[in-house]
């Protein structure tokens, strides 16, 4: 294809890519996927990428300055932010509870009691943009706890 850049994505598991494009050592746009959410104010745009993709860039697309490498001494936290109808369920099969309610032969003084039950359901993406990351930085190191409950022993 002429006029197109292919990008080959770093394989790392639950992690998704945004491309960057420009012709500085700064860019500042993203480029243009097809590969990139097909909804929202995002679409077409080569963001939300599939860890190892062979990603095909068409041309220059909306102003975005990548994200700066967090300084030394400072940590990042997500905070995941989910809205009304972004994720939908189906319930793949009706719950089952099971209770003794009685001595039975390995339990000859009812002593034991046992609870157990399984579900099956599916989770499916309705909506992306009904949902939102937001990253925020702190001197603190994941684990912290001078002040809390756990540092007065």
């Amino acid at each position: 294809m002429m006029g197109c850049v292919s990008v080959t994505l770093p394989t790392k598991v639950g992690y998704v890519f945004n491309v960057y494009i420009g012709t500085s050592t700064s860019p500042t746009n993203l480029g243009l996927s097809a590969m990139g959410p097909t909804v929202g104010p995002l679409a077409g745009q080569a963001t939300q990428l599939p860890s190892g993709a062979v990603v095909v860039i068409t041309g220059v697309g909306a102003a975005q300055t990548p994200p700066a490498a967090p300084a030394t001494g400072v940590y990042v936290f997500p905070t995941i932010f989910i809205g009304n109808n972004s994720y939908g369920q189906v319930i793949l099969e009706n719950p089952e509870f099971f209770y003794l309610t009685g001595a039975d032969k390995s339990d000859r003084l009812n002593q034991t009691r046992v609870v157990s039950w399984k579900c099956f359901y599916g989770s499916i993406i309705l909506n992306q943009a009904f949902m939102a990351r937001v990253e925020s930085s702190s001197a603190f190191t994941p684990g912290y706890s001078a002040g809390t409950m756990a540092d007065n022993s």
